[in-house]
């Protein structure tokens, strides 16, 4: 099913990340739920809000968002996939760097999938 929206190659790299990501998991922040908030400033930022609790929310992000540049055209993929889940109304899992420097308090985006 992958093959059929994917490379082979950012399936292997989506895998390697996932594997990392697991194996180190005290390094970022997990959440899970349905998008309730998605909003975007005029300089790219895009950010969403999930419902339920933050596991190892970052230090720096004291207003629950995630946040990506969505001047990234890997970023604008990962936008799409939110608005998609938001839309549908999927549970979406995303996992954040803990770091916030998108925008100073809404986490950075590692991964996210549709669950």
């Amino acid at each position: 099913m992958f093959s059929l929206f994917f490379s082979k190659k950012t399936v292997i790299i989506l895998a390697l990340i996932f594997s990392h990501l697991a194996a180190n998991s005290a390094c970022c922040s997990v959440q899970t739920g349905t998008v309730t908030t998605i909003g975007s400033l005029t300089n790219g930022i895009f950010f969403f809000t999930l419902n339920g609790p933050i596991t190892n929310r970052g230090a720096c992000n004291t207003s629950g968002r995630f946040a990506l540049n969505t001047n990234n055209a890997n970023h604008k993929t990962t936008m799409a996939t939110i608005l998609a889940a938001y839309i549908a109304e999927k549970q979406v899992q995303v996992i954040g760097l803990t770091t916030c420097t998108t925008w100073t308090d809404s986490d950075d985006v590692g991964s996210l999938s549709i669950q």
